[in-house]
């Protein structure tokens, strides 16, 4: 992925840059979570068939996991950018990189579970037409996440070849 369709450029300060993704990002999907939630909550007033429940299931699922994402991201990352200077130890730094890695695993593990259910659930894309709306927000939370993802790999987070090269080893918390 060479950009993003949130429009950030390269320059700006790292704090800047994350206080736009904060505001800006962070906050963007949690109103786009926020309407889904509201969709679903329409939705499940219908009596509907049991496939329709288990994708707007699968949705509310997904959804939940995402908000925590961006809430754990708000506590560390935000903070970790923030409150970091010079003095933060390399290991802190590199033990953050593996939180915000493995945090994103698990968000991009859970939207491929999402895909694969809902690729069961109406195969050859036979949904309802009165799930347009949901699948269309669905579908955003895919791309806004990967939005995401992609500015805090390559705009947040110190990359490797940042840190002193002494440190050379690779660390696994509870993998």
């Amino acid at each position: 992925m060479e950009n993003s369709s949130f429009n950030f450029n390269n320059s700006g300060h790292v704090y800047e840059i994350m206080s736009r993704i904060e505001d800006d990002i962070y906050f963007e999907i949690e109103i786009l979570c926020d309407g889904i939630k509201e969709n679903i909550g329409q939705l499940k007033k219908k009596k509907s068939e049991v496939l329709v429940n288990t994708y707007i299931h699968q949705c509310m699922f997904l959804v939940e996991e995402v908000l925590e994402y961006v809430r754990l991201q708000r506590r560390t990352t935000v903070y970790f950018v923030h409150e970091a200077d010079d003095s933060t130890c390399d290991t802190c730094t590199l033990l953050h990189l593996n939180e915000v890695t493995h945090s994103q695993k698990g968000i991009k593990d859970a939207i491929k579970s999402f895909k694969e259910a809902v690729a069961f659930i109406f195969p050859g894309d036979s949904y309802p037409d009165y799930l347009f709306s949901l699948k269309a927000k669905m579908s955003f939370v895919d791309i806004y996440m990967t939005d995401l993802f992609y500015l805090e790999q390559t705009k947040v987070s110190p990359r490797p070849t940042e840190l002193p090269h002494a440190l050379t080893f690779e660390v696994n918390v509870m993998n």
